[in-house]
């Protein structure tokens, strides 16, 4: 799922980031297995911690935004 995280941000790179919501979406579109919230959100703090992205706002108005490294 971390793979497809990033890809799936690479693909709005020219954009501001995409909504939480609407990742989750994507990828539980993209998979035959349900993406559980829970492991979601491990997998993007894990990705926060190691600088590739940085989440801006809070609740149903996160958006995700790939740092440029």
């Amino acid at each position: 799922m971390r793979k497809e995280i990033l890809d799936l941000l690479n693909g709005t790179a020219k954009s501001r980031g995409i909504k939480w919501s609407e990742a989750i979406k994507t990828l539980s579109e993209q998979s035959s297995i349900k993406v559980d919230p829970v492991d979601f959100t491990e997998i993007i703090k894990g990705l926060e911690s190691e600088g590739m992205l940085k989440v801006v706002g809070e609740k149903d108005k996160r958006m995700i935004r790939r740092i440029d490294a």
